[in-house]
């Protein structure tokens, strides 16, 4: 491992194993369409469950209805014991059983919850849905890296990104309809359904992307040098910084978004399709990234967007700290849409960006540096988040103000960032 911090992406080991690098061509839109179907699952198993928390609380809790919200808690903790396993099992068993296999772990837990009498095992069944969720996000990212390198590798994680962006934002409305036509035990049939799509189009349409000379033994001392290998290079463990700020922001923003709606806004049944339509900026800024990163290269088009994002954030969060909310309710509002949209338009320009980064110099360590990646950003910026959100004082004051300060650590760190040529990128 002794090579210099940061090598480049184009080092020998790294590019020697891309086995499924398909040349020069378009990345088909199938493989795309799977694999963000696959990530989709734990945002889907999240923001779904929101429209239904009043009718579990009334139905199991009745005497305490606001523990209700303990089945995010309980499926963040399936996720995090599941991601430190996901990515070593598929370097060494490869990465169709553990897609596979997490689909299935995911729907058993759906069902537990579907048939629970009780909140324990509701938060039970959520646990396990979790740990089968952290199979299919994990390894996906594997899979895009087995694949490909360079830009083609960051046009393609920002378009799967796209739907990182866009499903928290449609989750909602669609739990909500399932929940209003079924109640909320249909939703967890949803999820069913959901991982059976899955499973059957992964079986049919992804071969094995992992390469027998690449399997890695299980062992604890070959655990802690793959660890080793995703810390020896800045560009990953740089990034790694920089995804952990960001997603902090969009986490406080989503657990945020709904108690602002309603309690500063009264917008309370609008929040899901207001949230919807915002959302949508964040896919298409995506889309619009996986056609610009191959000419200016993914990490001058993370650093501008990082650098607007500050700039917006922070004219946003003085604006709001200025306007009298209770005499101009509405431009307050005005001010809280645009920078919520703002903010999912640089996003799309920044996650799949910043992800392909940190995955370029790991392709001999893809499934454990896509753990390494997933825990770290996911873990740390759920706890960034948590203050933020329990700072909500009724105004949407707070969570402009902590994503400010967010914005601010992020605009500083992407100064170290190297803004590398795409040519440079591709190796």
């Amino acid at each position: 491992m002794n090579r210099p911090e940061g090598a480049p992406a184009g080092t020998a080991r790294a590019s020697a194993v891309a086995p499924g690098n398909m040349g020069e061509g378009p990345v088909p839109w199938g493989f795309i369409a799977l694999m963000a179907y696959l990530t989709s699952t734990i945002a889907l198993g999240i923001d779904a469950m929101m429209a239904s928390l009043p009718e579990i609380g009334a139905d199991l809790i009745p005497s305490a209805p606001g523990q209700a919200q303990l089945v995010f808690g309980a499926f963040f903790l399936g996720i995090g014991v599941g991601t430190f396993f996901a990515g070593p099992l598929s370097d060494r068993f490869g990465r169709r059983p553990l897609v596979l296999g997490g689909l299935v772990i995911y729907a058993l837990g759906a069902f537990v919850a579907s048939q629970a009498q009780s909140l324990e095992w509701l938060l039970v069944g959520r646990v396990i849905q979790g740990f089968g969720a952290a199979a299919p996000r994990v390894v996906t990212m594997a899979i895009i890296r087995d694949k490909y390198e360079g830009a083609r590798l960051a046009s393609t994680v920002s378009l799967v990104m796209m739907f990182f962006v866009l499903v928290p934002g449609v989750a909602p409305a669609m739990g909500a309809i399932v929940s209003d036509a079924f109640g909320w035990r249909a939703v967890f049939v949803a999820f069913m359904l959901f991982a059976a799509v899955g499973m059957i189009w992964f079986w049919l349409a992804q071969p094995e992307t992992l390469r027998e000379e690449n399997k890695h033994a299980l062992s604890l001392r070959g655990l802690a040098s793959s660890v080793r290998e995703v810390a020896s290079y800045k560009q990953s463990w740089l990034t790694i910084g920089l995804l952990t700020l960001i997603l902090a922001q969009l986490y406080a923003l989503l657990s945020s978004f709904q108690p602002v709606m309603d309690q500063a806004f009264d917008l309370d049944r609008q929040f899901p399709y207001i949230f919807g339509a915002i959302s949508l900026l964040g896919g298409v800024a995506s889309l619009i990234n996986s056609r610009i990163v191959a000419r200016l290269g993914a990490a001058f088009v993370a650093r501008r967007s990082m650098t607007a994002t500050a700039v917006i954030t922070l004219c946003a969060a003085l604006a709001i700290w200025l306007i009298p909310l209770e005499e101009q309710p509405h431009l307050a509002l005005g001010v809280f849409l645009l920078w919520t949209a703002s903010a999912f338009g640089t996003l799309g320009f920044m996650v799949g960006n910043l992800n392909a980064l940190a995955m370029q110099p790991l392709g001999h360590v893809a499934g454990m540096a896509a753990t390494v990646i997933s825990a770290a950003t996911t873990l740390l910026a759920g706890a960034i988040s948590v203050p933020i959100a329990l700072s909500f004082d009724g105004t949407p004051r707070p969570l402009l103000l902590g994503c400010a300060v967010l914005a601010i650590c992020v605009f500083g760190l992407s100064r170290v960032l190297p803004t590398a040529r795409p040519a440079e990128e591709n190796g």
